[in-house]
């Protein structure tokens, strides 16, 4: 740090200088106390404390040394991103009154090599929001309020380990993340898709208001228990049900039919010593055998009938009422099937 003292001594020299060209002469030796002391902290590895004292002196006097040395302590203290600032910034001053010889413009040359050898050290980190619009929503870095237009692109940033904060509303979102040197990065702070649709809980609320003002009518309207149904399928299903109706009624007609004259051959089979499924004579075998068909016909034709029965029955009492409702009532006995109904 030879160097840095040699030039806080040419800065001095040149108060005197300076003095001639109206600058305060207060300011002048605050600024080169401060380089001083910034200096003198840098040498003890207090670098928060260098960079405070040497960035004040630059802006009280500004040369490059104080720059250089400044944006040195920012290096030391990890903020790469504001030291290759200043490095560049360094390299930009034109001369002034208080330049001397050769110091200022080494330490420009200096500082343009020191800025090359720290960007490739810098990060980039790519903040990207979802479910919220950036113009919604506030977001910071390290404390720091990200600007809307950096949102969704790279920035430059210091390595490191760095926190953001997201505030929509009344929801907030914070991530943590750590960056290498020369990274390349990018973070997604997602919000609940109702965060990003202001009007979603209108809409709801309007639906319920809806469902509300609705219930008083389907009250009014209870005495139907579904909606209209076409008068297309409302006939179809009926015809279908007096169909099964029908053939219930066949069923049972046959069925009886079948069992009566089962019971007349029985009779008679009795009396010439046949029991149900043998006969003592050989040649009224067959009248045994017909007795056993008739009872099979018998029985198919009350279980179809039945079915039949059953089925169009439902059909009618289930089918969609119209203006004019329909009653069905069936009757069944062994002889016989009786429908009733109301039109």
């Amino acid at each position: 740090m030879r160097i840095n003292r040699i030039v806080t001594w040419v800065l001095v020299s040149c108060v005197w200088s300076s003095i001639a060209f109206g600058q305060d002469q207060s300011a002048v030796a605050t600024a080169r106390q401060l380089g001083e002391a910034g200096l003198s902290a840098y040498d003890r590895g207090r670098y928060d404390e260098a960079a405070q004292k040497l960035l004040r002196a630059y802006q009280i006097a500004k040369v490059p040394t104080f720059a250089r040395n400044a944006a040195r302590a920012l290096v030391k203290q990890g903020r790469i991103v504001a030291a290759s600032e200043l490095y560049l910034e360094a390299t930009r001053l034109v001369r002034n009154e208080m330049w001397r010889g050769e110091m200022q413009q080494q330490a420009q040359r200096e500082a343009a090599n020191e800025r090359a050898a720290v960007l490739p050290r810098i990060a980039q980190l790519k903040i990207v929001l979802e479910g919220a619009s950036a113009q919604d929503t506030q977001v910071s870095l390290d404390g720091v309020v990200v600007p809307e237009a950096l949102l969704g692109t790279e920035r430059l940033t210091d390595p490191g380990k760095r926190h953001i904060v997201a505030k929509h509303g009344e929801r907030t979102l914070e991530q943590d993340v750590t960056l290498a040197e020369g990274e390349h990065q990018e973070v997604t702070l997602r919000f609940p898709s109702d965060q990003a649709a202001p009007g979603a809980t209108q809409l709801r609320t309007s639906l319920s208001k809806q469902r509300t003002s609705l219930a008083p009518a389907a009250s009014a309207s209870a005495k139907s228990d579904v909606a209209p149904v076409p008068a297309q399928g409302r006939r179809t299903q009926q015809t279908l049900g007096w169909v099964g109706i029908g053939v219930g009624a066949v069923g049972v007609v046959a069925g009886a039919g079948s069992g009566i004259a089962a019971l007349l051959l029985r009779s008679g089979m009795k009396s010439d010593g046949c029991s149900d499924t043998v006969c003592n004579n050989s040649s009224l075998q067959g009248r045994v055998d017909t007795y056993n068909a008739m009872l099979t016909v018998s029985t198919v034709g009350f279980i179809v009938g039945g079915v039949g029965a059953a089925i169009g029955t439902t059909l009618l009492l289930t089918s969609p009422r119209s203006e004019s409702s329909t009653t069905v009532s069936l009757l069944v006995t062994p002889g016989s099937v009786a429908v009733a109904g109301g039109f």
